[in-house]
């Protein structure tokens, strides 16, 4: 083998060793970085939440700003093995559900 061969086969070796080393730290990062927050919207047509509405009951001013409901921010936080819960539904928190006790 040449030298120069051999140099080159050198640095494509620290090449492997700096990637796999980088590799490794962005999963221990990442292992910290849960649970993670992402926010999703809801988008449904004019036509639609009109229909709802009137399902709901709503009629005059009220049926007609309902309707124009279009989108719904909503903001979920998940966790590293997938399980996701609604934090926040328009920028309001959400309170988590108190579970029954036995009495």
């Amino acid at each position: 083998m040449t030298p120069e061969l051999q140099q080159q086969l050198d640095a494509i070796d620290a090449q492997i060793a700096a990637l796999t080393q980088r590799k490794q730290e962005l999963e221990a990062g990442a292992s910290a970085n849960w649970p993670r927050r992402i926010t999703l919207y809801a988008y449904c047509s004019a036509e639609r939440t009109w229909k709802k509405g009137e399902r709901l009951g709503l009629t005059g001013e009220a049926l007609r700003l309902f309707a124009h409901f279009e989108e719904i921010e909503i903001e979920v936080s998940v966790a590293q093995d997938g399980t996701a819960e609604v934090v926040a539904c328009e920028g309001r928190r959400l309170e988590p559900k108190a579970t029954p006790t036995e009495g």
